[in-house]
């Protein structure tokens, strides 16, 4: 999928026992790219936002935060994002987390989305793009 203006719905569904990260790559060109990621651990999960790759000219450092998910939910688990060019804004597990980000990407064709997996098990996804229109009128 192409998009950087944009509208995207991801429905995961893993194991109980799976350990690992798993998300959506966004704003990418082949060579950069940004990670928004569910990360799954024994010691806590958490919704991150990944810039490290993104060949951002500012912030590159990963950003997130702890979100509660029992091993029951796992099997269905959304990520709901906009994009807007720059600006990235995700909802993880029906808004229980969420993170607003700036990625100043000095590319112009940075608008590839793929999803990514880390896991230690299978996943199972399904993906809802929409375009937006520019809310500027000519």
């Amino acid at each position: 999928v192409r998009a950087n203006q944009s509208e995207i719905l991801v429905l995961f569904s893993v194991d109980t026992t799976a350990i690992g990260k798993f998300g959506i790559r966004v704003l990418d060109d082949g060579q950069h790219y940004t990670e928004i990621l569910y990360s799954l651990s024994a010691s806590g999960n958490e919704l991150l936002l990944d810039r490290t790759k993104s060949g951002t000219t500012g912030n590159t450092y990963q950003q997130g935060g702890s979100i509660n998910i029992s091993p029951g939910e796992k099997n269905s688990l959304a990520l709901h994002i906009f994009l807007d060019h720059s600006i990235v804004e995700a909802f993880g597990h029906n808004g229980r987390a969420r993170i607003t980000s700036r990625i100043y990407v000095p590319f112009e064709n940075a608008v590839g989305v793929s999803l990514v997996t880390y896991l230690n098990t299978d996943l199972t996804a399904s993906v809802d793009v929409w375009q937006l229109s520019d809310c500027w009128v000519n």
